[in-house]
């Protein structure tokens, strides 16, 4: 089976993949030129990308699926695959820990004042270090999390540590009720009220045309001061 990896990849991933691939055809044109890809995915069995433009696509006929580490997958998927019904699609949610971590570094940041904090201190301004107690607690907090897919399950054992209320906003779910992970699940019809008890949001729905507007003035409105 030959594999092609439509995307720039590290030593040590390229290293990964050709150790347990054994008795596979490999392909890693490390490049993001159109005609350097389209080359390399000759006879292609399977892509592995983020991407698949439609001249690359054209050189693997007898394509059987199109894998992505991503949590969403791209718009030139969807587009050029419209007429190969047979190519299976999938993605691996490979970053949905990077990406949660990442979360919350960033509530933490402002939870914490930390880049005001180095901001100010580079400008010799000492003022926050007589605030009474700067920044506010995580800990016991409401946290809200708007598209709660793989990241957003992530991100909820994170916040366990901090002993926080979460609450799942998800497409998929009509009534609200507790996952496996013991997270408050509601629907998108809740979501103004549940705005209204958060401490923290985070937003991690792709956007969509169904997405799109989710949040508007009227749901920051619905939000705590």
């Amino acid at each position: 089976m030959k594999v092609v990896f439509l995307q720039d990849l590290n030593e040590a991933t390229v290293r990964y993949f050709k150790e347990r691939c054994l008795g596979h055809e490999l392909a890693f044109p490390q490049t993001e030129d159109v005609e350097e890809l389209a080359r390399a995915a000759e006879g292609a069995d399977i892509f592995v990308g983020y991407r698949l433009p439609a001249k690359v696509l054209d050189r693997a006929p007898a394509l059987k699926a199109f894998l992505t580490g991503a949590a969403g997958v791209d718009r030139t998927v969807a587009e050029n695959l419209k007429g190969r019904p047979g190519v299976a699609v999938g993605n691996s949610h490979a970053n949905a820990l990077d990406v949660a971590e990442h979360a919350l570094a960033l509530a933490l940041d402002a939870a914490k004042l930390v880049s005001r904090g180095d901001r100010e201190l580079r400008r010799g301004d000492w003022t926050l270090r007589y605030d009474d107690v700067p920044g506010v607690l995580m800990s016991g907090k409401t946290a809200v999390i708007l598209g709660y897919g793989a990241i957003g399950r992530a991100l909820a054992d994170l916040l366990r540590g901090f002993k926080m209320h979460v609450i799942g906003v998800r497409s998929s779910r009509d009534e609200a009720g507790r996952d496996a992970q013991g997270v408050q699940v509601v629907g998108p019809g809740d979501l103004d009220v549940t705005l209204s008890q958060a401490d923290f949001v985070f937003v991690f729905a792709p956007l969509t045309a169904k997405t799109k507007g989710l949040v508007g003035p009227k749901q920051v409105g619905a939000m705590k001061r």
